[in-house]
């Protein structure tokens, strides 16, 4: 009767009421020992105190649960589990209704392990309520019951709901955040059901194609490992191989699995293959299935960003298609310009070959498995768009096929496959095909995203991409196939020694090629003769040495040379000679080079300097030189090549100037030879001078030793000094000191155009385009020995020379001027400057390998006593350009700046603008009358007083004051002659020692003067002051006196001097009597 009122209230929702008569009742069954009453009655408690206390913990319903469902499976007469079932389940319903899942759980496993369905069944339940854990889901111990579940349901033969059970695991350790998190109790049940149901988008027959399941993995390899091989298996079981096929292609991705299991898994996924009834899905030709990312293995690994494409691989150097200039700059591959040749540069990728040429695809291929695999029958996949009509009966192409490719575990190998196309169109590398251990056909795409485009709004919006064309070329009909070497390139040179090689180009197309030009990255170090064919014999023999040798070369020689700077890093080897570069007008190219005949470059390599140098030289080819012309754009065919060459030290050799004592204009010029071998013995052979100027004369050689022949030999580790006298070649005298404005004689020296051109450049907005007059040198030869001359001015050697000069000078003009484009320079600075001396030295080695080569010094400069450039700092007459934005006044006052600023050899030099010489014409003499009888005989000299002006720019106003000993005090104030030793009284000028004089550029003025002496002998005259100011010449042609110093903010220090002797001058009286 209390149970029957206790369920009658507990239908009639008094749960408090009902509880309480439930547990009278219950103490009556207790005590009854009516052990199935009582858990009935232990159960109902437990539901009335969820039913009415809704905030009850744990322990005041836990375990009312725990002894119903002890009591119907241990205590009653015979076990009862399906009650003690129904109890959980009423317990875990009534938990999920109070969101209170974080006990349930506990209840689930509380179920008797009476069937393994139901037990699986209450285990995935169990893992769904750690998904459901607020705030943050136990995503772990999910994967842990949700596999148990998938074990039990494997026993219990239900593989469907064992396999939803692992796709859970893999789904929600894929997620950050578990599956979903915590919603409400009917709603992620539903879902815990229906979400794996549910067809996917790559489903076929209601079967879910998992490939972005396989695809995601999470941290834990272990669980991802088991899982996949679960799912593997359980697939092979239910005979849907293409999704077991996945499964284990995503296992064998996991390169942390241990090498036993790596080795079950391949040979499993191997056996799956051979043992699939659908073979044909696996193995289809179709696009769609055959470059699917589902199907395609990650082992082995193949980057295609490291995939190389070689043009010739059988030849040197390396090919592709450049942009040529032909102004001197660098081959590029590539152009930021809108040029139509940077367009097709772009359009048609930087590789291109010729009908028939063979073509080297190089894949590196990585195995990242610990167990070795083979790769057979490894070949590529390629896509071939013909260019036209083509003919039907022959193949687009053709690949080679690598047998066999073994990989031991963690291996890199390359793999070069071969190409030849036998039709002109345009080829691209789709893929990589292959046998993976000879069982498994396997696909790897080497498809790269293009450049992301965003120029219109639809490609911004969306992920836009360009066609990437890296791993493809053109097979062009009319492009030459050469065969480029280089034959007997030293690795090794000494510095200043020349060696004979060649480059041999071989026509091996069917084309004739009328165009090729080469560029080399350091001129100075080639001499390059004039191509010929290799059938040409008689041209072959005639090269045999660089030096031209002849029994007479005279001393002094003159030249009118291109003062120009100029392209000196490329050559016109095939091609018209009328087009032949500017730096290279020496060479004769050779018209077109038909197939099958051998073109020789034949060439010097010069150690230049010391060190070790990357040298690059890059040959570009075309079948049609009709657009080879000096800066026009023309992509070419090219083939670079990089030596490296190692530069040892042979001869040191350094110049020192000292001033003449003998006359104003000349100076005395050492060349110190150091032999740095120490074993090497060498002969001077020639000394060269080339000078706008001056004129060398060989006076005097120290330390040489004689040998038969009179030749100069330097010892190991010895040094040779050779002095020099330096004299203008052409004397230019004048008396009158009359200046003109702008004399042809003025403006045709190559500083005056450096000056006015650097003005018009910095001040006016249009550029200077004339280029400097050409400037006669003067060479001076000194054979040292008796032999055979070389003759370097009317021979090709006179061109390398050039050339090199004008590579460093450029080199100089680039570090000295770096706000300065390069491609003014030669409209702007000069190659060769007046007053400058550039000094060759000739030198043979005596026995071992008879090596020869020369040394050369340029820029030693004896006459330009100041910087010049500041001049040009300085507004023309009619003013500067204006200048309409800010930003022009800007760079222009910086380019001053950096102009006045830099670093110049100059600025620390204190060379004279004026020099004094003086000699003693003739003597006679006189009566000295003292007021008596006893007069003394004395001697009066004429002495000839030579003013030197060494300034190409300015005339100067000069005052000269001659001082007798009794007036040194007048020097010794300003602490100049303090070394004078002679006698106060022995000497003194006669008449007016003052001069007023005005001397005009390079100019000379001799003026006399007379000089007493009491006793003959030797008396040291240089006793003198001299104050110059320059002068500048007006528009009318009269001088101003007026200093320039005071007109302009850039001027020369030398505007305004004083100038006093600086050594004694020591005359002889006695001599001349």
């Amino acid at each position: 009767m209390m149970r029957q009122l206790a369920d009658y209230s507990f239908m009639l929702k008094d749960f408090r009421f009902a509880q309480s008569v439930y547990q009278v009742a219950r103490r009556d069954f207790l005590a009854e020992k009516a052990w199935k009453c009582y858990a009935g009655a232990q159960e109902m408690v437990g539901l009335c105190k969820l039913m009415w206390e809704v905030q009850a913990t744990k322990a005041e319903f836990d375990s009312n649960f725990d002894d119903a469902a002890t009591t119907y499976l241990h205590k009653t007469h015979s076990p009862h589990p399906f009650l003690a079932i129904r109890s959980v389940i009423l317990y875990y319903e009534l938990l999920k209704h109070h969101r209170m899942l974080a006990y349930a759980p506990v209840a689930l496993l509380r179920v008797p392990r009476v069937h393994v369905s139901l037990n699986a069944l209450m285990s995935e339940q169990a893992a769904y309520s750690f998904l459901k854990f607020a705030p943050r889901p136990e995503v772990r111990k999910f994967s842990f019951y949700a596999m148990v579940a998938s074990q039990q349901f494997q026993r219990a033969e239900m593989g469907e709901l064992a396999h939803r059970c692992l796709r859970m695991v893999r789904h929600a350790l894929a997620t950050p955040s578990g599956l979903r998190s915590q919603r409400g109790a009917d709603e992620d049940e539903k879902a815990g059901y229906e979400e794996e149901k549910k067809p996917g988008p790559g489903d076929a027959g209601g079967t879910r194609d998992s490939s972005s399941e396989v695809t995601a993995c999470s941290s834990w390899a272990a669980i991802d490992s088991f899982v996949n091989h679960e799912l593997g298996k359980q697939c092979m079981a239910a005979q849907s191989y293409d999704e077991a096929f996945q499964y284990f292609m995503a296992l064998m991705s996991d390169d942390k699995i241990p090498p036993k299991l790596q080795n079950k898994y391949l040979q499993e996924l191997l056996q799956l293959f051979l043992e699939s009834d659908d073979q044909a899905a696996l193995q289809s030709t179709e696009e769609g299935s055959r470059r699917s990312a589902s199907v395609q293995l990650s082992i082995p690994d193949i980057d295609p960003h490291m995939a190389r494409i070689i043009m010739s691989p059988e030849l040197e150097g390396d090919d592709g298609m450049l942009e040529w200039r032909l102004d001197g700059s660098t081959p590029v591959s590539s152009s930021a310009d809108s040029s139509a040749a940077a367009r097709s540069l772009q359009q048609n990728g930087h590789k291109c070959c010729a009908v028939g040429e063979t073509v080297a695809v190089l894949l590196v291929v990585t195995n990242p498995l610990t167990i070795g695999v083979t790769l057979n029958s490894f070949t590529l996949d390629c896509e071939f768009a013909a260019a036209g009509e083509q003919d039907g009966d022959v193949a687009a192409f053709e690949v080679s096929t690598v047998p066999s490719v073994i990989l031991e575990g963690g291996q890199t190998s390359m793999v070069t496959v071969e190409i030849v196309a036998r039709q002109t169109g345009e080829l691209s590398i789709a893929g990589a095909k292959f046998l993976l251990c000879d069982i498994l056909p396997t696909y790897k795409s080497l498809r790269l995203p293009g450049r992301r485009l965003n120029d219109t709004k639809e490609q911004r919006m969306a992920l836009a991409y360009s066609p990437e064309t890296s791993l493809g070329f053109r097979v062009d009909p009319e492009l030459p196939h050469l065969h480029v070497a280089m034959h007997d390139f030293p690795d090794t040179l000494m510095s200043g020694s020349v060696h004979k090689a060649a480059i041999h180009i071989v026509n091996q197309g069917s084309l004739a090629c009328r165009g090729m030009v080469l560029w080399l990255s350091h001129p100075s170090f080639f001499d390059i003769k004039s191509p010929h064919l290799l059938s040409d014999e008689a041209t072959n023999a005639a090269l045999s040495d660089v030096y031209q040798r002849q029994a007479a070369v005279s001393e002094t020689e003159t030249l009118s040379v291109n003062n120009a700077l100029q392209d000196c890093s490329e050559f016109l080897l095939v091609g018209d000679a009328r087009q032949q570069l500017a730096g290279a007008r020496h060479l004769v190219p050779v018209e077109s080079l038909a197939p099958g005949e051998t073109l020789v470059v034949p060439l010097w390599a010069r150690g230049d300097r010391v060190g070790d140098h990357s040298l690059r030289l890059s040959i570009g080819s075309c079948a049609d030189a009709a657009a080879l012309q000096a800066g026009v754009s023309r992509v070419m065919r090219s083939r670079t090549f990089d030596v490296d060459l190692l530069v040892t030290p042979s001869l040191r050799v350094n110049a020192f100037v000292r001033p003449s004592t003998r006359s104003p204009q000349e100076r005395l010029l050492g060349i110190e030879v150091e032999n740095m071998q120490a074993d090497m013995s060498v002969q001077l052979i020639q000394t060269t001078f080339s000078s706008g100027h001056y004129r060398l004369e060989p006076i005097f050689i120290a330390e040489q030793k004689a040998v038969p022949g009179g030749q100069v030999v330097i010892g190991p580790r010895q040094t040779v000094n050779l002095m020099y006298r330096a004299r203008p070649y052409r004397a230019n005298k004048q008396g009158g000191g009359v200046l003109e404005k702008s004399s042809p004689a003025q403006t045709a020296v190559p500083e005056w155009f450096a000056i006015n051109a650097l003005r018009k450049y910095i001040y006016s907005n249009e550029k200077p385009k004339q280029l400097p007059e050409p400037i006669e040198l003067i060479y001076s030869n000194a054979v040292l020995g008796d032999h055979e001359g070389i003759d370097c001015v009317h021979s090709s050697l006179q061109n390398y020379i050039v050339r090199s000069q004008s590579h460093r000078r450029r080199n100089m003009l680039r570090a000295n001027y770096p706000m300065i484009p390069e491609r003014f320079h030669h409209v702007l600075f000069p190659l060769f400057e007046t007053f400058g001396i550039d000094f060759v030295l000739f030198w043979a080695e005596i026995g071992g390998a008879a090596r020869s080569g020369h040394h050369s010094i340029t820029g030693i400069d004896l006459g330009v006593p100041h910087d010049y450039i500041n001049e040009a700092l300085n507004p023309p007459e009619e003013g500067a350009a204006r200048a309409w934005l800010a930003n022009t006044v800007n760079e222009r006052e910086a380019l001053i700046h950096s102009i006045a600023n830099r670093a110049s050899a100059m600025a620390n030099r204190h060379e004279r603008t004026i020099d004094v010489a003086m000699r003693v014409l003739s003597v006679s003499r006189g009566i000295r009358d003292t007021g008596d009888e006893a007069s003394s005989i004395m001697s009066i000299a004429d002495v000839g007083i030579t003013v030197r002006n060494h300034s190409w720019r300015y005339g100067y106003k000069v005052r000269l004051d001659l001082f007798s000993p009794a007036d040194l005090g007048q020097l010794m104030t300003d602490k100049i002659r303090l070394d004078y030793s002679g006698s106060r009284s022995s000497w003194s000028w006669l008449e007016k020692p003052n001069f007023l004089i005005v001397v005009g550029p390079q100019g000379s003025v001799e003026v006399g003067a007379k000089l007493a002496c009491l006793t003959s002998g030797v008396v040291d005259i240089g006793l003198w002051k001299l104050r110059a100011v320059a002068l500048e010449p007006s528009k009318d042609g009269a001088v101003s006196i007026e200093s320039a110093a005071a007109k302009a903010q850039y001027s020369s220090k030398n505007l305004e001097c004083t100038i006093y002797p600086v050594l004694p001058y020591f005359v002889s009286i006695d001599t001349l009597e």
